[in-house]
């Protein structure tokens, strides 16, 4: 398994559409939590925003 310190969401923009990226994170059979720690949790703790 790997922690979800190390995945942070990334988008391929603009040749990936923003609407099938979100679409998959939204699919996966992880908690809510943890779909926020990808979405945008480990680049606020990186970048310290």
């Amino acid at each position: 398994m790997v922690p979800l310190l190390i995945i942070m969401w990334a988008e391929d923009y603009p040749f990936v559409k923003t609407g099938k990226a979100a679409q998959f994170l939204e699919d996966l059979p992880i908690s809510q939590s943890n779909k926020e720690k990808i979405g945008h949790g480990t680049a606020e703790k990186l970048f310290k925003l």
